[in-house]
C-alpha cells in the first residue's frame, strides 16, 4: 500500500483490527528506517486455508513522510510512538510554534527535490518497482493529481505491458472532452492516452472508498504447499503408470 498522507489513520485503523503493519521502520525501542523490511513478513506456519487471514500484515510506504517520523542528526530518521510526539505536535496543530525540519513530512512545493533524499528516494524507488512489476494493478483512491513526481511514474508505468490503472474519482464524469474539460491536467493526459488499461471511475459517491470497496473480489486462497504437493503426487502417479 502506498499514500501520500501523512497522518497516522491507516496504522491505527489496522492496529484496531490487529493487522500488523510495515513502515520500514524496525526495532522497538529505538525505531531506525531500515528499508529492506519491506521484504519481510509475518507468516502463521500452522495455519491452513481462512484460518491464514488471522495472521495477515501489510505494507505501508507513506511517499511523503509521516507525523511519527523524525530526522535526528544528520542521517538518521526514527519512528516515534504517536503518544509521544503529542508533546511536538499539539503546538503545531494549535498554530503556537512552526514545524521544524526534524519533522518529516514533505508539505512544500519543494518536496519534490527533496525526494533524493535517502528516506523518501528509498519508498519512491519501491514504489517505481512495483509499477513495473508484470500483472501489476493500481487502484487509486482519493489522490489528487496535483504532485507531479508521482504523476511522471504513473505516466511512466504505462510503459509496462501489463499495468492496469484504475482510478477512483468522484469528479470524474466520462471521457468526453467538454466532460473534463475542468479536470486536472494530469487527470486529462491519462484519459488522453485512450488506454484499455486505464479505468476511470467516477459518479460522486459511487467512487468513494466505502463504495468502491464493494467493487472488490473476495478474496482466493491458494495453499502453495497443498497444491505443489498435489503436483508432486500427480507427477509421480505419472511416472509409475508409465512405467
Amino acid at each position: 500500500m502506498f499514500t501520500t498522507n501523512y497522518d497516522l489513520a491507516i496504522e491505527w485503523a489496522a492496529e484496531t483490527i490487529g493487522i500488523h503493519v510495515h513502515t520500514g521502520f524496525v526495532g522497538i525501542h529505538k525505531r531506525v528506517f531500515s528499508p529492506q523490511s519491506f521484504d519481510l513478513g509475518f507468516r502463521n506456519t500452522l495455519a491452513r486455508g481462512e484460518a491464514r487471514f488471522g495472521s495477515s500484515d501489510i505494507y505501508l510506504a507513506k511517499l511523503h513522510g509521516s507525523l511519527s517520523w523524525r530526522k535526528v542528526g544528520h542521517t538518521d530518521f526514527r519512528e516515534i510512538a504517536a503518544s509521544e510526539m503529542w508533546a511536538t505536535l499539539g503546538p503545531i496543530l494549535d498554530g503556537s510554534t512552526e514545524p521544524d525540519d526534524s519533522l518529516i513530512v514533505f508539505p512544500r512545493a519543494a518536496k519534490y527535490l527533496q525526494t533524493v533524499g535517502f528516506l523518501s528516494g528509498e519508498l519512491i524507488r519501491r514504489f517505481s518497482d512495483f509499477l513495473s512489476r508484470p500483472q501489476s494493478c493500481l487502484l487509486v483512491f482519493g489522490y489528487s493529481f496535483n504532485d507531479q513526481h508521482i504523476n511522471r511514474l504513473l505516466q511512466s508505468a504505462l510503459l509496462n505491458p501489463t499495468f492496469q490503472l484504475v482510478v477512483f474519482l468522484p469528479e470524474f464524469r466520462g471521457v468526453v472532452d467538454e466532460c473534463t474539460s475542468g479536470a486536472n491536467m494530469a487527470v486529462r493526459n491519462l484519459v488522453s492516452v485512450k488506454s484499455p488499461r486505464i479505468t476511470f471511475v467516477g459518479g460522486g459517491e459511487s467512487a468513494y472508498f466505502e463504495e468502491a470497496v464493494r467493487l472488490l473480489p473476495d478474496p482466493v486462497l491458494f495453499d502453495l504447499t497443498e497444491r505443489e504437493m498435489r503436483e508432486r503426487l500427480r507427477q509421480e502417479s505419472l511416472n509409475d503408470n508409465s512405467e
